[in-house]
Formats: structure tokens, C-alpha cells, sequence
């Protein structure tokens, strides 16, 4: 055989062997994952149902994979600040966002997103769904939905209410009953439910909208007036608090949601393994128990059905912002 025929084939073969391993790491990582901590984000500040349920998960994951698992609140711009944070790093197992059923909103206020979150991430895991609640301060005088609807009607500019951020389910959910009813409710957003929450039992707001979780304590111990929930059924941690669907908007259901996605080219067997860790921390008693003493549901889907849920949320809700032609002014 010729020596440079030989030499040709050895450098062939060489060049087989590279592609060989290059191909072969992403399964190499996989294997090895993970040998150091993984970040959970959170586009909130802490202190909201958001932030609590990321770091309940978070814990509950931590035993399930043997490392820790940390949560690193970068809120700002409605969760965008975070989610594109994520987007950007490095699709390797480590970096991880919290979003609620907000990124299925803020395609329909944003009109020049710098990415996708049904094109730009994968889906990984739904961790819980919970109802918001309409809550007003009680020297408010009204004791349901309807009285407060009446009483906005008759008091043009006075009923103003809190959330979150502007584009979160609480803010989104109060548009779609002013859409239905004709309410006169004037938004007032927040950077964060704490200061919505502070303001109302002050008086300087008339009403909020929220997560049940982070309102209940408030409702409980008198300091906010419940009006409705916006499930389709009562909460059983509040029994006597109405529906919306049953204070004259029949069929009316819109509960907010939390979950896991990660940057788009995150192996699926590391997205995998993260989803069965989450179905297998929410089969645990303790933690179904926090949840739903919180009044959150827990309802696990894999990682193609919660991608599909994404993808039906987002046109839901971004039907309701455009009638109600909300924007973010």
C-alpha cells in the first residue's frame, strides 16, 4: 500500500474518530449531569406566590438530584428581564426560569419581544395552578362582585386596583371582567404583589388582584374583604367566598399557573430527568399538602403537553388583551 494512501486513511480515520467524540459529549454531559448547583430564576420579586412556589420546588428538587437547586430573583420589564437572562445561557442543565401564566400574556403587550417563549425555550414541567382573588379593603363599601362592579359604575375613576405587574394574570384577569361587565376599575401595577398588598390595607388603593396564596394570611386575619375567586369552583381554604362565574359571569375561569422552561437546546434527556423530578416531588404527600394548604393544584404534565398548554394559553389570553385592547401604558 502506498505511504501516502496510508497516510490519508490514517488522518480519515482520525477525523471519524473526532466527529465520533463531538457527537458523543452532549450524551457524556447528560450523564455526568449534574456535578455542580443548578439556578432556578425567578422574573419576580421575592415574597409573591412566584417566588414561594419556585422555592418550595427548589427544595423538593435538591433531594431529587443531589444538588442544590438556588433561586435567583431578576425581576424587571414583567418577568422579560429574566426570561431573556435564561434564554441566553447556556442550554447545558443548569439555568432554569420560573414564568407564570404571564409569558402566555406578554406576546400580546409586547410587540417587539426579542424572543419567543414557545419558539426560544422548551417546555419542562407545570408545577401548580392557582385562582386569583379579588379582594377590596373593607371599608370598601361593597361585599361582592356585583356590588363592587355597581359601585365603580356609580363613582366614575374611584375603584382602583393592584397587581403584580402590568400584564399579569391578576391584571389581565380584572380587564377581562371590566370587558365583560362595563366596570370602571383603573389599574395601578406594581413591582410586586408586597407593595399592591401594603397599599390596599392602607387605603390608597380600593381593591387587588391576586394569587390566592400570597392574599390568604390577609383575608384570613380580616386586613383584606374577599370578593371572588376566578376558578371555576369555590376554594376549598375559602369555602364562602364566591365565584366569578357565580356573581353573574357564567362559565368565567382564569387561574394562574407556574412552571419550568429551559434555553431551546437543553438535551431533552436533562429536560427529562428534571420533569420526572418534579412528578415525582409532586406525588409527595408534604408537598401536595403545602400546596394545597396554599391553595395551589398541583397537575403534572411531560414536557410535550405542557408545551402544547403554553401554546393554548397564550392564545386565550392574548384574545382577552386584545378585545379589552390593553396595553402597557
Amino acid at each position: 500500500m502506498p505511504t501516502w494512501f496510508s497516510a490519508i486513511r490514517a488522518r480519515f480515520s482520525s477525523c471519524i474518530a473526532l466527529v465520533l467524540l463531538i457527537q458523543g459529549a452532549p450524551a457524556l454531559a447528560d450523564e455526568a449531569w449534574p456535578n455542580r448547583p443548578v439556578r432556578f430564576v425567578v422574573g419576580v420579586q421575592p415574597g409573591g406566590t412566584n417566588d414561594a412556589i419556585a422555592r418550595s420546588i427548589a427544595k423538593a428538587l435538591s433531594e431529587r438530584i443531589g444538588q442544590p437547586a438556588l433561586v435567583e430573583n431578576r425581576p424587571g420589564a414583567s418577568g422579560n428581564i429574566g426570561a431573556e437572562y435564561v434564554m441566553r445561557s447556556a442550554p447545558d442543565g443548569y439555568t432554569f426560569y420560573v414564568p407564570t401564566s404571564s409569558i402566555a400574556i406578554r406576546p400580546a403587550l409586547y410587540k417587539e419581544m426579542s424572543f419567543s417563549f414557545t419558539k426560544d425555550f422548551k417546555a419542562v414541567a407545570l408545577l401548580a395552578k392557582v385562582p386569583n382573588i379579588i379582594s377590596v379593603n373593607p371599608a370598601v363599601p361593597v361585599s361582592n362582585l356585583k356590588e363592587l362592579i355597581e359601585y365603580s359604575k356609580k363613582n366614575p375613576g374611584l375603584v382602583t386596583y393592584g397587581s403584580g405587574s402590568a400584564g399579569s394574570s391578576g391584571h389581565i384577569t380584572a380587564e377581562s371582567i371590566k370587558l365583560a361587565t362595563g366596570a370602571d376599575w383603573r389599574h395601578v401595577p406594581y413591582k410586586g404583589i408586597a407593595g399592591a398588598l401594603n397599599d390596599v390595607m392602607a387605603g390608597h388603593i380600593k381593591a387587588v388582584v391576586d394569587n390566592l396564596p400570597s392574599s390568604l394570611p390577609l383575608v384570613r386575619n380580616g386586613s383584606l374583604k374577599p370578593i371572588a375567586v376566578t376558578s371555576a369552583t369555590r376554594s376549598p381554604l375559602l369555602p364562602q367566598v364566591p365565584t366569578v362565574a357565580e356573581s353573574g359571569l357564567p362559565g368565567f375561569e382564569m387561574v394562574a399557573w407556574f412552571g419550568l422552561i429551559a434555553p431551546r437546546d437543553m438535551p431533552q434527556p436533562i429536560v427529562d430527568r428534571v420533569n420526572a423530578a418534579v412528578a415525582d416531588a409532586l406525588g409527595n404527600k408534604d408537598l401536595r399538602t403545602q400546596f394545597a394548604r396554599e391553595g395551589a393544584d398541583s397537575s403534572p404534565m411531560n414536557p410535550d403537553e405542557f408545551h402544547n398548554y403554553i401554546v393554548s394559553e397564550t392564545a386565550k389570553w392574548g384574545d382577552i388583551v386584545r378585545k379589552a385592547n390593553v396595553t402597557l401604558n
